[in-house]
């Protein structure tokens, strides 16, 4: 929920004024897509994992994971914009977020197929 009141609610609004006040877009409406770019960078840099040291930070999982962030937070941006309400995106990060709850606890308990943790790699 504060995610995106604060992302979508306040960051994508206040960068689309900022584009139109400072002469990078004439009209609100032509502000937004700098307001939706700024808004989904900052969320994916909110994202990143910053304790761990710089090379955790400048690490390829944390390049996926901020490529994964770039998407979700875009698409949680466009679907504040396409219904104009900011409780849709909060139901879409809502639904995101149990499902990757979800699947991480099924991964984490699922044994790997073809490897040595596999139960049902049986050798006779």
């Amino acid at each position: 929920v504060c995610e995106e009141i604060v992302f979508r609610g306040g960051v994508l609004a206040e960068s689309a004024q900022y584009a139109v006040n400072n002469g990078y877009a004439t009209t609100l409406r032509e502000g937004v897509p700098f307001g939706v770019a700024s808004s989904t960078f900052l969320f994916a840099v909110g994202h990143l994992p910053f304790f761990g040291g710089l090379a955790n930070f400048f690490s390829r999982d944390t390049f996926v994971l901020f490529c994964l962030q770039l998407c979700t937070g875009g698409s949680f941006a466009l679907i504040f914009l396409l219904t104009g309400d900011i409780s849709t995106a909060i139901i879409a990060h809502f639904l995101y977020d149990l499902y990757t709850l979800y699947e991480t606890q099924r991964m984490a308990h699922t044994p790997f197929p073809n490897t040595k943790y596999c139960h049902n790699n049986h050798k006779n």
